[in-house]
This record gives C-alpha cells, structure tokens and sequence, in this order.
C-alpha cells in the first residue's frame, strides 16, 4: 500500500487538518461524554443474567470487548490479579490480555480466567523463551511485544531486518501453537526514508509471513500519528481493510486533541502530534476523547467479521480517574458496548 495516495481525512469528525501538525477543533459527536461527567450519559448498566450474544447489531460484539491489565495495575499491586480479573468480569469484560501477572502463576491465572467465564487474550512480553513458555502454560492463543525496540534505521533494508527476526521469532511461536503479535505505537507510522510514499508499517506487512506474524494496531497511537507533522497522511484503517486477518487485535483507546480542559474531573493537556515523544495526558476514557471509533469499525464491519478481532480497552492513564482505575474501565466498557460503534452514520 503506498499511503501516500490516501490523503483522505480520517472520519467525518475531520480529525486531520488541512495544514500538517496543526489539530482542528472536532465536533462532539452524538453519546460522547459531557466535560464534566466521569461516567458516559445514556448508558445502562448491562444485565449480568442477559444472553449476550454477537448478533449486536451496530454494537460491537460483547464477547470480543476485553481489558488490558496494564490499565488496572495499580489495583492488581495493590489487591492482587483474582479480585481485579472479578471486578472486571462483574463490569461486563470477556476477554484479557495481560501485562505481567501481578504475582500469580501462569496456572492460577488460567483458573482464574476459566473460574470467570472469560477468555485470554495475549499477553505483552518480549521475544524470548521465557514469555513463549509463559503463553504456552497460561493457554494464551497469542504472545505480544508492547513495543518494537528491533528498529536498525530508517530505510527499507532496515525495516526489512526488523521484519526478519519477527519472522523468526513467530515460526517459534507458531510451532508452540501461539500465534506472535506486534503492538504498535508510533514507530511504524514513520517514513521510510529511501521510499518516498511508504510508511514502516507498509515494509513490515510487505515483508513479514501472514502465517506467523500479526499485529495489534492501538487506535490512540495510529489516529493522533496519523495527524503529526512527522509523517505522511494516512488512514489507519487502509492498513487493514486489505488482510483484517493479518489484525486480529485492537486496542480500543480514546484520547483528545483539543484545548487545555478538565474530563471527568481530570486536566487533559492538548496532544502535541508535532513531536516526540507524544505526550499521554490527552489519554481518555472512552467516548470522552476524538478518536473516530465508529468510523473505524464501521468500515472493518464492511470486510471482516467484527466477533473475530478483539477489542481490548486500554488507558495508560487510568489510575488518574477521580474514583479509580475500575471506575474508567466501567465508563469505557459502557460506551464499548451500547454505543452503536460499529455505525459510521451515528454522528
């Protein structure tokens, strides 16, 4: 895919300005939270007795709609995995992807997760032995990184080499009966030098096996890159609409790019897409940010089967909400799930 021919804006919210670096005040869209509101309007409690099935209409499937743990490990250090993974399920979460296992074995964190009726996910680690066998003994079906720290430069050949070693390293998962993924923050979105029109990612895709290797594309991180001044214009959901296969995962994220104000009680600070590294205090709870989800995932819907991607909510900065970590996992959980996000005419 050459991206330098999808100078189209991101969503009808017209996130991308027309001067690069420059963020474009974005119409509230309809079911977003108000400033001063810690938990999303018109939202109901889900019933914990209903049959939730996938057939959700313009909802996103609720069995896909997992956690990552990262979110809540100030709540996991402090009160440990088990109650944490409780509280997260009594929210309405089905899936987990772990950061670390808060002190428990790879085998008490498989009881618990089969104890609560959900599923695992991944895990972020690194690409060695140890969180392969961890993966393997925790039953998880993929094993993750959280960052590419394999970055040799900034031309093709280098990108190249990168997508060598994941290759290799994903036939050792593949033969372990784990599949390997890349979590990506902004390090895939930048140019590549010696191929004008090309972005890493495009080399990455290129040059990686789709049998054994996959990624986990964070819609903060694509959305808000998508908009700096560093790179090149680009849609974040045209890497995927050709292969959604090749993206089984998503992290589910919001975050803000207007002025100076408070959300739900928190100072958000406007996200500076003109440098790095990108500042995460516009980091949000979901609805309550400018990421265009619901144009996103309606044009996924078009080509791929939503329930067979899982949608992770993640907010690095969550332990920042007025009443705790759990508490931005329930307002996120509720706007996930009845918030018709899988609608792009829902504005």
């Amino acid at each position: 895919m050459d991206v330098s021919r999808s100078t189209q804006t991101l969503s009808r919210r017209g996130m991308l300005g027309a001067g690069s670096g420059a963020v474009a005040a974005v119409a509230l869209g309809r079911g977003r939270a108000r400033a001063d509101e810690v938990d999303p309007p018109e939202c109901t409690e889900p019933d914990p007795d209903a049959d939730l099935t996938d057939e959700v209409g313009t909802n996103l499937p609720p069995s896909r709609i997992g956690v990552q743990t990262y979110s809540v490990n100030d709540q996991i250090s402090s009160r440990g995995l088990g109650p944490v993974l409780t509280a997260l399920a009594e929210i309405g979460y089905r899936g987990v992807e772990f950061a670390g296992l808060g002190g428990a074995t790879a085998a008490e964190a498989r009881t618990m997760l089969d104890d609560l009726g959900i599923h695992p996910v991944g895990q972020h680690a690194v690409m060695d032995s140890a969180s392969l066998r961890t993966a393997v003994d925790l039953g998880l079906p993929h094993t993750g990184i959280s960052l590419i720290t394999n970055i040799h430069g900034v031309h093709t050949d280098a990108w190249t080499q990168t997508a060598e070693e994941f290759n290799t390293f994903g036939a050792q998962c593949a033969a372990e009966g784990v599949r390997f993924y890349v979590h990506m923050h902004p390090e895939p979105y930048t140019p590549v030098l010696d191929s004008p029109g090309n972005l890493a990612l495009d080399v990455l895709l290129a040059h990686t096996d789709p049998e054994l290797v996959f990624f986990e594309m964070d819609l903060y991180w694509a959305c808000f890159t998508a908009m700096s001044a560093q790179g090149l214009l680009f849609d974040p959901a045209d890497f995927v609409l050709p292969a959604p296969e090749r993206f089984p995962i998503f992290h589910v994220k919001d975050g803000r790019a207007l002025a100076n104000e408070r959300v739900a009680g928190q100072q958000v600070t406007p996200m500076n897409v003109t440098h790095a590294p990108y500042p995460m205090d516009g980091i949000c709870d979901v609805g309550q940010g400018d990421v265009p989800f619901k144009d996103f995932f309606g044009k996924l819907a078009e080509v791929s089967d939503l329930s067979t991607h899982e949608l992770v909510w993640e907010r690095d900065t969550a332990s920042n909400h007025p009443r705790g970590s759990l508490a931005s996992a329930r307002a996120s959980y509720l706007m996930m799930r009845h918030d018709h996000m899988a609608a792009p005419s829902l504005y």
